[in-house]
This record gives C-alpha cells, sequence and structure tokens, in this order.
C-alpha cells in the first residue's frame, strides 16, 4: 500500500515538474500542449489521492493561464465539483 502511494505521488510530482519545465520554456515544441495537459493530470491525480485543496488550486492555475482551451473550459467544471460543499442530500 504504501509503495502504490509513493507511486502515486512520484506521479505527480514529476507531472508538476514537467509542466514547470515547459512553462519555462525548456521544451518549446511541447508548449501548445503539454503544459496544459500535464497541470491537468496532476490536478486529477491530487484529487484521487484525495487532496482536493491542491487540486483545486491546480485547477484555477489551468484556468487563470489557459482560459480559452480545452483543458481551460473542463476546469471549470472540476472547480465547480470541488467548491460544492456537501450536505445531507450528497451521494455518499
Amino acid at each position: 500500500m504504501q509503495a502504490l502511494l509513493r507511486r502515486q505521488r512520484i506521479a505527480v510530482t514529476v507531472w508538476i515538474v514537467l509542466a514547470l519545465a515547459l512553462w519555462n520554456g525548456i521544451f518549446e515544441m511541447m508548449v501548445v500542449r503539454g503544459v496544459k495537459e500535464y497541470l491537468f493530470r496532476a490536478a486529477l491525480k491530487l484529487e484521487t489521492l484525495g487532496k482536493n485543496n491542491e487540486a483545486l488550486d491546480l485547477y484555477k492555475e489551468l484556468k487563470a493561464k489557459y482560459p480559452n482551451t480545452e483543458r481551460g473550459f473542463s476546469a471549470d467544471k472540476y472547480i465547480y465539483r470541488l467548491s460544492i460543499v456537501p450536505n445531507d442530500f450528497s451521494a455518499k
């Protein structure tokens, strides 16, 4: 179990590092798709690990930097989903 969690944390770290490397112009050829995709994947993985606040921050960053892209548009639904406060009628 610990090895699985460790690999998932490593995956999140790798995706964030790749996104930052692409953002800083290290891989100019992949900037068009890479940064958005890796930020999105990192946010999804954080969400599955139960780190919703960190995932929400990444979704908001994605929406702020790339508002008129496919990932920017899809970030809205994830932001909305993570922003909803659970109540008695929420799915369990």
